[in-house]
């Protein structure tokens, strides 16, 4: 190499360099748009490479073979540069990976033409070396491929320049002088490659490209130290929006839309940049929940239904944007929630099934219970009671018929005064064990017998107060609210001593109350133990009626609380149900 030229070493030592940025470059290409790049900086190696091979004095058919290279490097420019700026502006959507194959294609078939251009002279029809002292110059008679890879490469330039203009005016300081960087260092060269076609270049028919791509490249090396270029790169809003599943709409405070992502364009069923500055309810045709939406100015979130055909449910969320307290627009965003709602559904159906069994399960557990309660209650009627009645009437017939000691007489005395107790308490103990009849008898007319019934039996006073407005309730919530009523009672008696019962059945407005109270013993803590089984099958019965159940304390003893919708009146029809 003594005998090469200062550029050409100088040349050759910057492209050893994009070499080594290439490879640095590589190396962190998951950066949107880098690894395009990379590719540029190793074409522009290859441009400066051949191109310092060229400048060497050398036989012609060496300088043809580092011109082969030269041209190899730059017909890469033109798709490396379109997929840098696509990529890294967010806008990849506008190549998609069939056009990008195409770029690539063209320029393959455009290398294929040069590497056989001494056949047909379609690039270059002839080049012609000047050797100008230490280094070589040429001149070219250009074809008409020559021309229209030069329009492709201006298409590029174009390209890139509307993908920044169209990404400015939404990207942060960082990204806007990243921005600015990748695009000068790309422009630097192409803009004197066009400077010397257009033939204003005072350098005549000399190459300009090698001298201009080392600037770019110092640029560009800015901007990696200062702005973290390679290891930081802002994703644009565009990439960000377009990469979104929701469906996300803009639109300026005159519901114009301001912009749109692709979900939304897709949902909408409306070209993306055909919509863009379209009032908002010609966007939302479609959608007249949308439209009811959309209308007012303020934040409102609500569930729509797409319109058929489709089965899709969408969360719509509507919200304005402010600024430092200006309003800017709006914002609005389309979430598919079908799966989270037919999961929901799922549930809902599942968790009723499951009420509804359990429902029914109770029911018949408390049918059961009932119908051994009043298996138990005949049997005490039908056999223990008669039983104790023939030893009633045994005892007393011994006892009139007298023994010599008076104290045997005494004693048979009391035993049949402690057996006719013990047939009283069995006969009352069978009737309050007996179903009521709740088909053929009215709810007031059962309660006031059974009330009648436990003060007998429980040797207490009970008063009863029925509202006017108090509707009558059907047969099965009828057996519920007697047994519910009873065990009150019965509790109030046995585990309170109270001696007054009160049973107040009001209805307000469309609320059934059915209060007891009683004027027992205080409890000493304040608190209803809610863990007897009586209880639980109080509350198991205000469950089958959709009731509230409350049992208090009460500075006179305690009450009970039952609380539910007003149930229609009884049919006359109604059969009869186990309760």
């Amino acid at each position: 190499m003594s005998g090469w030229p200062v550029i050409s070493v100088v040349l050759l030592g910057i492209a050893c360099v994009y070499v080594v940025v290439a490879c640095y470059t590589w190396r962190r290409r998951s950066v949107p748009g880098l690894a395009a790049y990379t590719g540029i900086i190793a074409a522009g190696s290859l441009y400066l490479g051949g191109y310092a091979c060229e400048l060497a004095p050398a036989c012609a058919a060496y300088v043809a073979w580092c011109e082969n290279v030269t041209f190899l490097g730059a017909l890469l420019f033109p798709p490396l540069i379109m997929c840098v700026f696509a990529d890294f502006t967010g806008h990849e959507r506008w190549l998609p990976r069939w056009l990008r194959f195409a770029l690539f294609g063209f320029a393959a078939l455009d290398i294929m033409s040069k590497l056989t251009d001494h056949w047909h002279g379609l690039t270059h029809r002839t080049i012609t070396l000047e050797p100008r002292g230490s280094w070589n110059s040429f001149s070219i008679t250009p074809g008409p491929l020559y021309w229209v890879t030069n329009g492709y490469v201006l298409t590029a330039m174009v390209f890139a320049l509307f993908a920044v203009a169209h990404t400015w005016p939404h990207a942060n300081r960082i990204f806007r002088r990243q921005l600015a960087a990748v695009t000068v260092s790309i422009m630097i060269p192409a803009s004197a490659h066009l400077w010397r076609l257009s033939g204003y270049s005072p350098w005549g028919s000399l190459d300009l490209v090698p001298f201009a791509i080392p600037p770019g490249m110092l640029i560009l090396a800015w901007t990696v130290w200062h702005d973290r270029f390679a290891g930081h790169t802002p994703i644009a809003r565009n990439r960000v929006l377009a990469m979104m599943r929701d469906a996300i709409v803009v639109a300026d405070p005159a519901h114009r839309v301001a912009d749109l992502n692709p979900a939304a364009a897709q949902l909408l069923r409306v070209y993306e940049l055909d919509a863009v500055g379209q009032p908002l309810a010609q966007v939302l045709a479609r959608w007249p929940d949308l439209l009811e939406l959309t209308r007012l100015d303020e934040n409102r979130r609500l569930e729509i239904a797409a319109p058929p055909p489709a089965e899709t449910v969408w969360d719509a969320d509507w919200r304005r944007l402010t600024e430092d307290g200006r309003h800017r627009g709006f914002l609005l965003n389309l979430r598919d929630v079908t799966e989270r709602r037919r999961a929901e559904q799922q549930l809902h159906q599942l968790l009723t099934s499951r009420t509804r069994e359990l429902r029914e399960a109770t029911a018949r557990a408390l049918s059961a219970g009932a119908e051994e309660q009043d298996r138990i209650g005949q049997e005490l009627h039908d056999t223990v009671c008669p039983e104790l009645i023939g030893i009633v009437r045994q005892a007393e017939l011994l006892a009139l018929q007298g023994t010599t000691d008076e104290a045997v007489n005494q004693r048979l005395r009391d035993l049949a005064a402690l057996a006719g107790n013990a047939s009283r308490r069995v006969r009352d103990l069978s009737h309050l064990l007996a179903r009521p009849d709740v088909a053929h008898t009215q709810f007031e007319d059962l309660l006031y017998a059974q009330l009648h019934q436990l003060e007998q039996t429980l040797g207490l006073t009970c008063e009863l107060a029925i509202d006017h407005e108090f509707p009558a309730p059907t047969p099965e919530a009828s057996g519920h609210l007697l047994r519910i009523i009873r065990e009150a009672v019965v509790n109030a008696a046995r585990h309170a001593g109270a001696r007054r019962v009160w049973v107040d059945c009001v209805q307000q407005g469309g609320c059934v109350t059915i209060s007891v109270s009683n004027d027992g013993r205080p409890l000493s803590d304040g608190v209803v133990s809610s863990d007897g089984l009586g209880f639980r099958q109080m509350r198991m019965r205000a469950e089958l009626l959709d009731a509230t159940l409350v049992l208090r304390a009460t500075a006179t003893g305690a009450v009970m609380e039952l609380s539910f919708a007003a149930v229609p009146a009884a049919s006359s029809t109604a059969t009869p149900v186990a309760t």
